[in-house]
This record gives structure tokens, C-alpha cells and sequence, in this order.
């Protein structure tokens, strides 16, 4: 790059870093926002702001130093969207595989690198060597192949998104469980699986004792009953197939039968036939098997709840989903004040004088959007039944 235009590029040097310091919330982002270049001390400036976050979006390069100076101090999020690559060398002592101790443990809330489209070996041990909650790479489509590495530390429990990688080998898959570990993995660009790529991803949050374990895979059609009994048998805390269009009933049976986590999302399915929908619901999420505690059941694209399916639900625990449903009628309603979970209608556009009479009667089933529409009677009814 010529100097000429290197001097032209705004740079985020310690004067403009004290600025941003003691800007106030909504100025911030605009004195870091606009830097394209980050010196080191800057960098020692940001990391020592709390309480806000750092948009450094603009950022189109930075020096391994900068990088690990704000990453390890500061603890807000962290946001590096304009890098297309890091660095490869590191100015740090890198921390081994094994070496992670809770005595380190004090993460930065979320990196986001979305500009990124792949990672080196050499560039995943620099991630590797940072402590987050959250890493955002939602760009990235390819990963190194026929090696073992880690993005995260094993107890940091980590949120990781790979939104966009669309295919996996079982290495990669490992790699990126063992980085998870009682964390979650976004892999909703991933839409098919094997057997064997089932087993693997099945074990996330397996040998950790935290219970906080989540999957959102793209699988958009199960072709097979043996990889859906996979999942449903796993101990994955929470599962989501929100691209999967359709569930036939041989596969809502394994699920409601043989899944033992938590939360199962299914956001992609707009119908779904009564048969498959009791299963879901009256399976091991309604607490009703074995007496365990009930889960949540998310179906939120789903258009239509029939008379059949609002019967399943008398009695039932279960925390139900259905935010997709934008009218519900009168008697539906009537037959759901049996239940004894909670229905969350975020979609329902407009609530009428007859509709708020039944739904008031309950509003303990009743989960309704501020956004719903209602006539003055309906909304004094719910109003009072609050109090």
C-alpha cells in the first residue's frame, strides 16, 4: 500500500481511543466505528472501557499485538467484522490444549469476525488463545481438514456460529465438538448428515456437567430413521432442526419417545398432521414419562393448531411455541384453558372481545405479543385478570 493512501485511512490511535473512552454510549460507535487502523496503543486505550461494547467494523487490518491486547482485556463484545484474515504470527505464549485451568477463566462476552471466510491452522490456534462466550464466524465455509485443533478452551462452554459451513468431514466435526464442549454449535448451513456425522455431533455437551449443550443444524429433510433416533437419543440440552419442512410420524415418535434434553426446535415445519403433533407433545418434553420435568417445544412456523391437536394438550406441562399462528379462533382457545403449560401466541394480529373473555380466564397458559392488536374491552379484560 502506498503511504499516500495508508495516511488518508483513519486510524484509532491512544488520542482517538481516550475520546471514544469518555464518549457516551451513542457516540461511541461513531469515533470507533469510522477507524481503519488500529495501533497498539489504541488498543491498550479500548480494552481498558467497560461496560460498552467495541464496533471496530472498520478495521481492515490489525497487528497480532493489538489483537490480543483488547481480546484478553476487555470483556464487553468485541466487533471485527472488516477483517478478511488475522494474523498468523502471535506475540504471545500459546496456551497448550490441556492447559486451561478456571484460574484463567474470564472471557470476552462475543468476538465477532464475520468477514472471515476460512481459517488456517496457525489462525484457529490464535483464536484458540483467546477466552470468549461467543465467537461469531458466520462466513466462514471452510475449516482445516486431517488435523486436531480447538477454537475454545474446554471449560469456557462457548456459543460458536459456523453458520455458513456447508459441508464437514467427521474430523472437522470433532474438532468442532471438542471446541464446543458444553457449549452450542451453529451449523445451520450444514443440511444433510451421515450416520457417522451424527454420532459425532451427538456428543456435544456429553461429558460436560453443565447441561447447557445446544446443536442448530440445517438439516432440511431427515432421509433417514436411523440419523434422527441418533439425536433423539442424545444428551444434547438443546436441539434445533429449523429448517426441517416436514416431520413424518416415525420420526416425532423418536423424539418424543427417546429425547431427554430440554428445548427441541422445530421452526422450518408450517404443517404438521395431528398423529405427529400428539407425539411431540405428550412425549418426554410434557414431563409426563417417568415424572421428569417438563420441556419446551418450538413451532413457530406452524400456521394452523386444530381441534385434535389443542385436546393433547389438556393437562400437559409442556412450554409450546406457536408464534407462527396468526388467528386463533374462540373455541380452540376454550379447549386449551386445560392446559397447565404455556402456550407462547407471539404472532396473533388481532385479539377480539370474545377471544380475550376465554383467554383471560387463564393467563397462565396464555403467552401473548405486546403487539397484537385488541379493542378496548378486550385489552381493560386482559388488563384486569393480570391483577
Amino acid at each position: 500500500m502506498k503511504n499516500s493512501e495508508k495516511s488518508n485511512r483513519v486510524v484509532i490511535d491512544r488520542e482517538r481511543a481516550l475520546r471514544a473512552k469518555s464518549a457516551s454510549r451513542d457516540e461511541i460507535d461513531e469515533i470507533l466505528g469510522e477507524g481503519e487502523i488500529l495501533t497498539e496503543d489504541g488498543a491498550e486505550i479500548l480494552a481498558t472501557i467497560e461496560n460498552r461494547g467495541l464496533n471496530l467494523n472498520g478495521l481492515t487490518e490489525i497487528s497480532s499485538a493489538s489483537l490480543v491486547t483488547i481480546t484478553r482485556t476487555h470483556k464487553n463484545y468485541i466487533a471485527l467484522d472488516g477483517l478478511t484474515k488475522l494474523p498468523e504470527e502471535f506475540t504471545f505464549e500459546e496456551r497448550d490444549y490441556e492447559d486451561c485451568g478456571y484460574s484463567d477463566y474470564n472471557p470476552t462476552r462475543t468476538i465477532y469476525l464475520n468477514g472471515l471466510t476460512g481459517l488456517t491452522r496457525k489462525q484457529i490456534d490464535f483464536i484458540y488463545n483467546i477466552a470468549f462466550q461467543e465467537l461469531e464466524l458466520n462466513s466462514v465455509t471452510q475449516l482445516p481438514d486431517n488435523t486436531s485443533w480447538r477454537l475454545a478452551c474446554w471449560h469456557y462452554s462457548p456459543y460458536i456460529d459456523l453458520s455458513s459451513l456447508n459441508n464437514a468431514s467427521c474430523n472437522v466435526l470433532e474438532n468442532l465438538v471438542e471446541s464446543a464442549y458444553g457449549g452450542s454449535l451453529n451449523l445451520s448451513g450444514l443440511n444433510q448428515v451421515n450416520e457417522e456425522q451424527a454420532k459425532i455431533l451427538s456428543k456435544i455437551g456429553h461429558e460436560s456437567d453443565c447441561q447447557h449443550g445446544g446443536l442448530i443444524i440445517g438439516i432440511r429433510e431427515f432421509k433417514s430413521i436411523d440419523v434422527a433416533t441418533i439425536f433423539a437419543e442424545s444428551e444434547i440440552y438443546s436441539l434445533s432442526f429449523n429448517r426441517l419442512e416436514s416431520i413424518d410420524l416415525d420420526i416425532a415418535r423418536a423424539f418424543a419417545q427417546k429425547y431427554e434434553g430440554f428445548s427441541l426446535e422445530l421452526n422450518g415445519i408450517k404443517q404438521i398432521n395431528d398423529d405427529a403433533f400428539k407425539s411431540l407433545v405428550t412425549g418426554n418434553l410434557s414431563g409426563i414419562p417417568d415424572g421428569q420435568a417438563p420441556g419446551w417445544l418450538s413451532l413457530n412456523s406452524l400456521q394452523e393448531l386444530t381441534p385434535e391437536m389443542a385436546k393433547c394438550l389438556d393437562g400437559n406441562e409442556i412450554s409450546l411455541w406457536l408464534d407462527g399462528i396468526s388467528n386463533l379462533p374462540v373455541e380452540i382457545a376454550e379447549i386449551l384453558l386445560k392446559a397447565k403449560g404455556s402456550i407462547h401466541f407471539g404472532g396473533l394480529v388481532f385479539i377480539n372481545n370474545d377471544l380475550a373473555d376465554v383467554i383471560s380466564q387463564n393467563l397462565d397458559v396464555f403467552s401473548l405479543s405486546k403487539e397484537s392488536i385488541m379493542s378496548t374491552h378486550a385489552r381493560e379484560k386482559l388488563a384486569k385478570a393480570l391483577h
